[in-house]
Order: C-alpha cells, then structure tokens, then sequence
C-alpha cells in the first residue's frame, strides 16, 4: 500500500510530464484505491479539472478501485465493465474514447464587383419605379420594401460571385487564390496519376503561379487595410483585433509554457498569473499598450452609461487609470504615460454622438435631435453660433447630468469655434476634438458640470478636495443654525410657562384675598343693616381683645356705644351716626306695624 505518495506525486509532476511531452489531454487508469485515500484522489481532481467515469463496482468486494480520470469532454469517453482476468479480484475496465476531428463550417459572402456595375440602367430603373406602390404602410414595411427593392436592382445591375471561406482561411484569401490553388491541386492529381515530365513542369508553373497570386493579394490586402484605418473606417475593437491581428497575437488555445526564465515549473497560483503577465507583457511590448488594450478598453464599455454618474463614482475608474500611469513609471522601461483622462474620452464620444446626430443623421439615434434654439435678442454668441441648438432647462442636478443636458452645450461651443464640419468622417471630427477639447477654457463654456476633461489630473483632484471642503462647511453651518433656532425656541417656551404661572398664581392670590375679605365683611354687618367703616372695624377690633367679647349682630348698641366712647373718636360723630341709626330703627318699626 502506497497510499497518498502515487497521488502526491501526480499531483505536483503532472504539469512537468505534459510539459516535456507537449501534451494537451491527461488519462490516469489504474489501481488508485481512491476509496482509502479520499482526500488525496479529490485534490488531484479538482486541481487538474478531471473527471472519474467509472461509476461501477470494479472489485470483488463490490468496491469501485480501478478508476479512469481524464480531462476529455464526457461525450468522448464510454467505460464498461469486464469479466474477471484469471486470478485476479478486479474486473477488467473497457474504456472507449471517440476522437472526431471537427468539421470546418464554410461560410459564403457575396463579392460585388462595383466597378463593372450598369449604373445608367440603375438610376434608369429607379427612375421608373412607382414610389407609391412601394412605400406603403407603416415604417417597418416600407423599409422592408425599399431594401428588396434595392437589393434586386443591385443584384440585377452589379456583377458579383458568390465566394465560400473556412474559418482557416486568411483574410486575404480571396477568389483568385481559390482558382490558383485549385489548379495547382489538379495539377498534382494529374503527376499523381502520370508521373510524367510535362505533368511535372505543369504542376511547378501552378505552384509557382499559386505563391504569386497569394503574394499579390497579400499585398492587396495590407494596402486596403492601412487605407481604412486612416480613414477611420473600422470601430475601436475592429482596430486592436487588426493591430493584434499583424503583430501575430491571436488568443489560441496554445499556453505558454509554465516554465520562467530560471527552468522551474509555475505550480502555485500566484506564479503562474505571474508567468502569464510577464508572457503578454513581453508580447504586446509595452504596459502602456497593454493598459490600453486590456483594462481601458473594458472601463470604457458603455462609457456614455457614466455620463449622468456622480463625481464620487467617476473618481473609482480615475483612480484605476492613475494606478496604471504609476507602474508604467515604475516599470524602468522610461517612458511617460501618454494617456488622456477618461472624463475626456468620455466627452470626445459624447460629441462623437452628438456628430452623428446633427451631421450624419444617423436613424437610430433619431430621438437625440434637438431642435434649433430660437434667440430673441441677436448676441454675439448667437452670433457666432446660429445653428445652436436648444438645450432643454433642468432644474434639479441629477437631470442637469443627463447625456442631452451637458453634450449639446458642448456641441453649441464646438459650433461657435469650429463652425464647419461638413464633409469630415467620424475619424477626422473625433481628431478635431482631441485637439480642441484641451484649449476650451473652463470659463467660456457653460455646461452643467466642469469638463474636467480640459484639466490635469491634479487640478481634478484639487476642485475635487475644494468641493468637498465647501460642502463640509455648508452642512456645519446648517447644523449650527438649526441648534440655535432649536435653543431659541425653547427658550422662549419656558419664558411662556413661567409667566404663565405667575400670572395664575397672582390671580388665584388676589381671589382669595377677596374671599377673605368679603366673609370678614359679612361678619360685620349686622343684621339692622348696620355698617362699620375701616376705622370703626378697627376700634371693635381693639374693644374686643381688651374686652374679651366679640362683637356679632346680636351686640347692643350700649355695648358699641361704650366701645366708640372708649376710643378716640369725636363724639358729635358718634351721636351723629346713633340718631341716623335710631331714625332707621324707628321707621323700620312703623312700617312693620303699618303691615
């Protein structure tokens, strides 16, 4: 029992023997005994993607000892089960592998030989086409019509021939190099079959002729190829797969070897994305053009998506590019990163629209048009400009972001500097707006939002730190306020209540004061109606503590009288107020009698 060693050892020497072997596909058969040693046999497959195919019994004891890993696809792998070979405890493992070498599909284009066209008879034939029997309908129809129109008279008036490729077929490869290398291959067949010397001579004038007819259209076709990529007639992608196409860079199934430049073999992760850097490192000469082709390009997927995105999150992909300028300083190889910030290619693309928009009239990007901007007072700007167009008003900063909001400013500005663009591709205005993108003062365009395209990255990160600054105070100064209004308001809420309660206090003070006083004032009323003033009630107040005796409405008038003779008042007053008294008495006394 060997245990782990036998997997131990595949486990780590697999990529050295597919290495010296220049193997693409790996079989392991045998017995693995993968049942004891779990761990080990799982680790071999998932490090190695392989797979065990067989799922039946292969021992004696009904245990299943004896597997097939691989990493072919399942559909080319079969295992059956055998019968027991002698002595053995094991049945025999049949494995059938189907190797089908995958058919080439053949694609066939139309090649138009314009320069041979009838164009009399075309515009003749259009001429006398009733326009109205064909454009009828809704717009789909009508222009599903006017393509098979058009389609049968350039099939009718332009010779073509129909040319059948393989997918290995060079681009060049076109009809005359399919007609040169077909003879050449009959002429073969003809010395294959007469090995004569006139067959021989044959079948060398059509190889030779074969290499001249490639070299031409080889040639051919590197002079069409620089003509459209100077005219700009080919997509950003369509270039870098044309660039990687003539530097030899096809992404093959071929590996590069994961053996560094000291003879070991990349076995850990880290290694072996290590390797494969420094691989395409080399390749594409250049971590400048390798940041370009690889990460940029895939940042700039959809880059008008980011239009109306906040600053905060444009400065994430900033900060990815300025990583980038950093290692290729570091790198040692001494150049100086020529890159433009994404905010300006960002703001060339937008412009690019706005171009196709206004200029080419490009159907599908029909609902982007604005309409002319109608000035009622003729400035210098209008002046300048007076085919601007209308820039719709936004009131809220969100909508003020919006791809129609910021480019139409920018193609007003463009219109006022560089009026005419008549006539220009795609390529050359793309080219006028990186050049004139840069000179745009910051102050002479207005736009919802900074071009930051037209600032360094410095000055970016700059009006970056100053924005946040102004906001940090403005929000400080609102906190501020709102705490002092907040106090305020309270402070004037307790001020309230506490005058509040004082005036109820005082108020409930002076009621019961009045109470007081009006029982007081009841208790010294008698009940002849008679009425002591203030003076008075104090005197009797006096008699009756030296006295004793209290004073109530049954108290005679002696007992008064006394207490008044007593006291200091006059008393030609006293006698006075007795006869009014005595008077009162007396009337009262008739008039009871009288009833």
């Amino acid at each position: 029992m060997l245990g782990t060693v036998l997997l131990d050892f595949l486990t780590v020497n697999i990529d050295t023997m597919m290495t010296a072997n220049q193997c693409e596909n790996l079989i392991i058969i045998g017995d693995l005994n993968q049942n004891v040693v779990r761990d080990a046999f799982n680790t071999l497959l998932v490090v190695y993607d392989l797979h065990n195919y067989v799922s039946f019994p292969t021992h004696s004891s009904g245990s299943s000892l004896d597997p097939v890993v691989t990493d072919l696809p399942p559909h080319t792998v079969q295992c059956f089960p055998l019968d027991f070979v002698g002595t053995s405890d094991h049945v025999a493992v049949l494995t059938k592998i189907h190797f089908k070498r995958p058919r080439e599909e053949i694609h066939s284009r139309t090649l138009w030989k314009w320069e041979a066209a009838n164009w009399r008879a075309l515009r003749s034939t259009l001429c006398r086409t009733d326009w109205e029997d064909v454009l009828h309908g809704d717009i789909d129809q009508q222009v599903g019509r006017l393509t098979e129109l058009l389609h049968a008279q350039q099939v009718r008036w332009v010779p073509n021939s129909v040319h059948k490729t393989k997918a290995s077929d060079q681009p060049w490869f076109g009809p005359e190099c399919r007609a040169a290398s077909d003879a050449k291959y009959r002429a073969w067949l003809a010395f294959k079959r007469h090995p004569t010397a006139r067959n021989r001579h044959t079948h060398r004038e059509a190889a030779k002729r074969m290499r001249t007819t490639q070299e031409w259209a080889s040639e051919q076709w590197k002079v069409n190829l620089r003509g459209q990529l100077k005219r700009g007639q080919v997509g950003s992608k369509r270039w870098w797969s044309l660039v990687k196409e003539q530097q030899g860079k096809f992404a093959g199934k071929h590996c590069p070897s994961p053996r560094p430049r000291d003879g070991s073999v990349a076995q850990t992760a880290r290694d072996k994305a290590n390797l494969l850097a420094m691989h395409f490192t080399e390749k594409i000469k250049g971590l400048e053009v390798l940041y370009k082709a690889q990460v940029r390009s895939s940042m700039e997927y959809a880059c008008l998506g980011w239009v109306g995105a906040a600053n905060k999150h444009l400065a994430l992909l900033d900060k990815v590019q300025g990583r980038a300028m950093r290692l290729i300083r570091d790198s040692g190889a001494g150049q100086e990163p020529r890159l433009h910030s994404l905010q300006h290619r960002r703001d060339v693309a937008g412009l690019t629209v706005m171009y196709k928009v206004h200029q080419q009239r490009v159907p599908h990007l029909h609902t982007l048009r604005q309409p002319l901007r109608r000035a009622q007072v003729t400035t210098r700007a209008v002046a300048l400009a007076p085919q601007s167009y209308y820039k719709p008003r936004c009131r809220t900063w969100h909508h003020q972001r919006q791809f129609v909001c910021v480019y139409v400013g920018w193609w007003n500005a463009l219109l006022a500097s560089q009026p005419r663009h008549d006539g220009t591709t795609v390529q050359e205005f793309k080219e006028l707006v990186y050049a004139w993108l840069p000179r745009k003062s910051l102050e002479k365009l207005i736009i919802t939002r900074p071009p930051f395209s037209a600032c360094e990255g410095e000055t970016r990160q700059g009006i970056y730190i100053v924005g946040e600054v102004v906001v940090v105070v403005v929000v400080v100064v609102v906190v501020v306020v709102v705490v002092v209004v907040v106090v305020v308001v309270v402070v004037v809420v307790v001020v309230v209540v506490v005058v509040v309660v004082v005036v109820v206090v005082v108020v409930v003070v002076v009621v019961v004061v009045v109470i007081l006083v009006d029982v007081h004032v009841k208790e010294l009323r008698t009940s002849s109606g008679t009425f002591l003033s203030m003076s008075q009630r104090a005197r009797v107040a006096e008699w009756e503590k030296m006295t004793g005796a209290r004073v109530t409405a049954k108290t005679s008038l002696a007992v008064l009288a006394e207490a008044f003779d007593r006291s200091t008042i006059r008393p030609t007053r006293f006698i006075s107020r007795t006869n009014s008294w005595k008077k009162k008495e007396r009337e009262k006394n008739v008039g009871v009698g009288g009833r």
